[in-house]
């Protein structure tokens, strides 16, 4: 699919796409923050469906387009469409990853637990010669409970897009990759004690945010606000709030945007 236009107005964008629909050019409307994307799926007719969307917009009111009739699709065809629409499955690897968090936060910040737990979930020693799985598991804990709250709603949020797209192997994956390259510049930059979602979760921002910028035929859109929001945080933390993993959060961004730009190149 290729996206040929947006619209503010949900009214014009069903308009439109019925007329496209008229002209026998298939197409979907996505919901995208504020704004309803058309993406046409015939590349085929890519540059007719982008000239009616052009004509419309300079005169959304011709009565050309109001008085067009569609007809109702196959139920073979409305039934792949809606697949097309609300993506592959459902994010358990996200959930879990979200339980897995909450419990060794809960663990964590036990008093009787603590002298147990840190040692073998944050980085404590060097991870290139013992406890080897520190280089991910400070992932899973959180400092207080606004830390946890906001990264979890988040990793719901950026994760299950991710894991709906690509499937899980391709999500475990990357947050294995991501994890292993935000903590170790952390730990190798500011040697201090560290823990938190944060730097993968950047990583995923990155990765969703150059995708959709680059590749033309990528269909899931974080919207301007979700951008504005991740990218002023970022500063935030370098410049004005004390005590963050600045090179995970760092580290985890560059590695994403370079993976969504890979990506983008292969598709």
């Amino acid at each position: 699919m290729r996206k040929i236009g947006k619209l503010q107005n949900q009214k014009d964008a069903q308009t439109l796409s019925n007329y496209l629909i008229s002209q026998d050019i298939e197409n979907v409307i996505k919901n995208s923050q504020d704004e309803y994307v058309i993406w046409v799926h015939d590349e085929d007719k890519l540059e007719t469906a982008k000239n009616i969307c052009n004509e419309f917009t300079q005169n959304p009111d011709d009565g050309k387009y109001a008085n067009v009739i569609v007809k109702k699709p196959a139920k073979k065809k409305r039934a792949k469409k809606v697949t097309l629409v609300l993506g592959p499955q459902y994010p358990f690897l996200t959930q879990l990853f979200i339980v897995v968090c909450i419990i060794v936060t809960g663990l964590f910040h036990s008093p009787a637990l603590r002298e147990i737990i840190a040692p073998h979930v944050l980085i404590l020693h060097n991870p290139f010669l013992s406890h080897h799985w520190t280089i991910i598991t400070p992932i899973f804990v959180h400092f207080d409970l606004l830390h946890l709250v906001f990264n979890m709603l988040a990793l719901n949020f950026l994760g299950s897009l991710i894991e709906g797209k690509h499937g899980s192997i391709f999500y475990l994956t990357q947050i294995v990759v991501i994890a292993t390259i935000s903590n170790m510049a952390e730990f190798m930059i500011s040697p201090s004690i560290f823990g938190g979602m944060s730097g993968v979760l950047y990583g995923q921002f990155g990765y969703l945010w150059i995708r959709d910028r680059l590749d033309k035929t990528w269909d899931i859109h974080l919207g301007e606000n979700v951008v504005k929001l991740a990218i002023v945080w970022f500063f935030l933390c370098w410049f004005v709030i004390p005590g963050i993993a600045n090179y995970a959060h760092s580290a985890g961004l560059l590695c994403g945007m370079l993976w969504g730009y890979l990506a983008a190149r292969e598709s």
